[in-house]
């Protein structure tokens, strides 16, 4: 087999990892009282609650997946939650965010059902890989890294 293969799928595996990492992560701070706190404070379109967490290593392109949190409307108390992913493509380049809405106008409650649920996870999956996967010229870095990282 084609070592830069089996690096990509390698590489593809230690994502989806993380991926599930981070949807742990999701559940634990869409359940943290300050969390919910800052959220109920928020007025509608008018600032969000934000959450992130490092994922991968230094030598890795992703450096942060994180949460956005918007209310969209005070009564019925509705929300909207956004995945975020901070890629940093080397080369001097200034790191970039790339953020994604999953899920709108829903309460707390049906947020918190949402993110424990499969359907979170394989839409954050989807998104990351729609994100950062298929964009070949950052595969092929990614893959670059990850054979570095051997040596």
């Amino acid at each position: 087999m084609d070592k830069e293969i089996i690096s990509t799928n390698r590489v593809k595996a230690f994502l989806t990892d993380n991926i599930e990492k981070f949807a742990g992560f999701v559940n634990q701070v869409i359940h943290d009282e300050e969390f919910l706190k800052c959220v109920r404070e928020l007025l509608p379109f008018d600032g969000v609650a934000y959450a992130s967490m490092n994922v991968l290593p230094e030598k890795q392109v992703v450096k942060k997946m994180g949460i956005i949190i918007m209310r969209m409307d005070m009564e019925p108390s509705l929300f909207s939650l956004a995945v975020t992913i901070t890629i940093d493509r080397g080369n001097n380049e200034k790191p970039h965010d790339i953020s994604v809405f999953l899920i709108a106008c829903k309460t707390i409650e049906e947020l918190q059902e949402y993110v424990n649920g499969d359907k979170f996870r394989e839409e954050v999956i989807e998104q990351c890989g729609n994100k950062t996967i298929c964009d070949d010229e950052l595969l092929q870095k990614i893959a670059s890294l990850d054979i570095e990282g051997e040596e």
